[in-house]
């Protein structure tokens, strides 16, 4: 393949060097139809006001690989205040790292500004994009693409791992995972959905820093759980999660539960359940309670004795609520999990405020 196209600096002396490979359209034949309108419209408006503004990350990844991105961020030059100036729909979220995030019917695009790679844990400090690229995590999620001229802009070969199948820390394997333990996830979610090969030296940081997650907050860890429950491939990941030793350290209840079981066949049942939700019709794939009901559905263990539907109900809810800890999904999402799996097993089950009992079904 040749490359047509080259993004140049200067150095410290004033010496020309390629710093990016630039792919047109005819070498990466990304499909734009892919890509919803309002997508094209924030960048082009960026740009209008005078920024910078690229599609970054996962989406590049996916488009490159012919898939439809399940969401869209885009990085620019702007700050936070002058993006949430040029668009109404927007919220300024994040209180160490202040993102913008625009709002389209139910979806939400994440615009960042390019980060310095001097920026810490607890401030922002923004750079260009030759900074911007340093601090992502893997090759394959720190491509830029150009909706307006149908450019991939690539600093670290990652077109190059793509095609090779290759997933790739950019940041060294002494240091990544200590400095955000998410990325062990990520590493190994990304390695299923986009059918990339972890290296054994990738493989050895994994297993020998996934203690790290113990540590992460359960909010950040409940939304990567849904991601991977909605990702199509959550079987694989979950094997892969229990290959590597990683279950425990951050659904350390469920693990137990897992391995202490007398019923040797459980964590096929699991993967099992697992690969139903996978191949499920997406209107349920996406309601996170459902998600929930396939998830741990194998391993609610019935009452040993029969017991009224309501004490079934709270003995249930109070199971999910072990397992997944010390993750704490809305009980909301809970509550109707409990319901699903009670549907499952015959029962139907209405809560009491609504006025209503629940009965067995004939």
């Amino acid at each position: 393949m040749i490359i047509l196209l080259a993004r140049y600096s200067v150095d410290k002396k004033g010496r020309k060097r390629k710093v990016a490979d630039i792919f047109v359209k005819e070498e990466h034949n990304i499909d734009k139809s892919k890509i919803p309108p309002y997508v094209f419209q924030i960048v082009k408006n960026l740009k209008v006001h005078g920024f910078e503004a690229y599609v970054v990350g996962g989406a590049v990844r996916d488009l490159l690989l012919g898939e439809v991105p399940k969401d869209y961020d885009i990085v620019t030059d702007a700050t936070p205040g002058k993006i949430k100036k040029i668009f109404q729909n927007s919220r300024i979220i994040g209180r160490r790292f202040k993102l913008v995030h625009l709002y389209y019917n139910k979806d939400i695009v994440e615009v960042s500004t390019f980060r310095s790679n001097e920026a810490d844990n607890f401030f922002n400090v923004y750079g260009s994009i030759e900074d911007d690229v340093t601090r992502r995590d893997f090759s394959v999620n720190a491509l830029y693409y150009c909706p307006e001229r149908e450019w991939v802009i690539d600093y670290v070969e990652g077109v190059k791992d793509l095609r090779r199948g290759v997933l790739r820390s950019l940041i060294d394997l002494n240091k990544t995972f200590k400095q955000d333990p998410v990325r062990i996830i990520r590493a190994i979610k990304y390695s299923q959905i986009s059918n990339l090969q972890i290296s054994r030296s990738l493989a050895k940081a994994i297993v020998q820093d996934s203690y790290l997650l113990a540590s992460v907050s359960p909010s950040r860890l409940v939304e990567e759980l849904y991601k991977i429950l909605n990702s199509k491939k959550s079987s694989e990941i979950f094997k892969l999660f229990l290959d590597f030793n990683i279950v425990e350290h951050f659904l350390p209840n469920l693990f137990i539960s897992l391995k202490s079981s007398d019923d040797s066949l459980l964590e096929q049942k699991f993967l099992k359940s697992l690969k139903d939700l996978d191949s499920s019709d997406q209107f349920f794939q996406q309601k996170r309670y459902y998600q929930i009901c396939m998830f741990l559905e194998a391993l609610i263990i019935e009452p040993y004795k029969k017991v009224a539907v309501d004490e079934m109900y709270k003995n249930y809810f109070k199971q999910i609520k072990n397992l997944i800890y010390p993750l704490t999904p809305p009980n909301a999402d809970v509550e109707k999990a409990v319901i699903r799996i009670m549907k499952n097993q015959g029962l139907n089950y209405a809560k009491k405020s609504r006025g209503h009992r629940g009965k067995k079904q004939n």
